[in-house]
């Protein structure tokens, strides 16, 4: 079924990939990326929905590149780093929301409310 559901991805004019929700995780507070930035979906895999840095003011990918990327695993709704450098930590805070940090935990980059409706739950 799914090799059938990828070859009518690229066969099928009509195929729609599924929409992942949300699509931006809107920064909660004043940090240094979310001045500029925002993290938005880039990409699905079969484990992960991954988020990357979008230049608001740009209206392009801060990196071509998944240098700053981070994911959540679909199947346990954990989010982890996911990129090649920054950031390095990423914590689920106990008020319900998600630190993207630097080298350490108090160094927050970005923080977003973790989603309670999304596509994957």
């Amino acid at each position: 079924m799914a090799s059938y559901a990828l070859h009518a991805q690229f066969t099928n004019p009509y195929y729609e990939a599924p929409i992942v929700e949300p699509e931006i995780l809107t920064s909660v507070g004043s940090y240094a990326w979310s001045s500029i930035n925002e993290y938005r979906h880039r990409l699905s895999t079969a484990t992960h929905e991954i988020y990357d840095l979008w230049n608001v003011a740009n209206d392009d990918w801060d990196r071509t590149d998944d240098l700053h990327s981070i994911a959540v695993d679909i199947s346990t709704n954990t989010w982890e780093d996911y990129g090649d450098a920054t950031p390095n930590i990423v914590v689920e805070n106990a008020d319900g929301t998600v630190s993207v940090s630097h080298d350490t935990a108090t160094d927050i980059r970005y923080k977003f409310v973790k989603p309670t409706s999304a596509s994957w739950l």
